[in-house]
């Protein structure tokens, strides 16, 4: 399992009235309920089937939020912490109308900070690997002569699009990557037209390369 972990914090209330002061409610707090969510959730639930469930996850919290998520991750799952340099628990509290049993106010805590690039590419190549050996296993069941490089060229392209779909100028590197093997791929194959049609990708994905580092470098400036 692979994602961002979640604290959520149910604060139930009940209305005391109006304030005298300014136009607003005022609540009384009864209780307080915390719950793990986010990819933490998921995992707890897929440990009642399994017993072989990894959890890959950015983690730098505080060391209440550290304890929480220890006690309340299923001891079965194999909890693998990757170092990043924001706070990556996201909190999220709730205000809850205990007699009415419905939601008042929602308050997100997410710290949006630039994350470190080291850590977030680790993440990237890790799911590259994830993906090429997936592909690797399903493609040895058919009767493909290449492979190795259809597993790679396929994964490429997949982590390519989770890059894409996040903005993130390194979607380009594995585009290239990918098309530079695709293109002697397709001669191989005798599709010709094929090959021309990803050196032109090639092309494209060079020149977005380009256009996206300049565009973000003048964002900087």
């Amino acid at each position: 399992v692979l994602g961002e972990i979640i604290i959520d914090k149910y604060i139930l209330t009940e209305m005391v009235g109006i304030s005298g002061k300014e136009p607003m409610n005022v609540l009384k707090k009864k209780d307080e309920i915390k719950f793990l969510g986010g990819t933490g959730y998921i995992s707890n639930l897929l440990s009642n089937f399994s017993s072989h469930i990894s959890l890959l996850s950015f983690l730098k919290s505080t060391n209440e939020e550290k304890k929480f998520l220890y006690k309340n991750l299923n001891k079965r799952i194999n909890f693998i912490p990757i170092e990043t340099n924001i706070n990556s628990i996201a909190q999220k509290l709730r205000y809850v109308d205990a007699y009415k049993n419905t939601k008042i106010l929602g308050i997100y805590s997410i710290d949006e900070r630039e994350r470190n690039k080291k850590s977030e590419n680790g993440i990237y190549l890790i799911l590259f690997v994830v993906f090429f050996v997936i592909l690797f296993l399903i493609l040895k069941m058919t009767d493909s002569d290449v492979v190795f490089l259809d597993s790679i060229t396929t994964a490429l392209s997949l982590t390519a699009m989770l890059l894409l779909a996040r903005r993130k100028l390194e979607n380009w590197i594995f585009w290239i990557i990918a098309d530079i093997i695709y293109i002697p791929l397709f001669i191989y194959k005798g599709l010709y037209i094929t090959s021309v049609q990803y050196f032109i990708f090639l092309i494209l994905a060079v020149s977005g390369y380009f256009e996206w580092k300049k565009s973000l470098e003048n964002d900087k400036d």
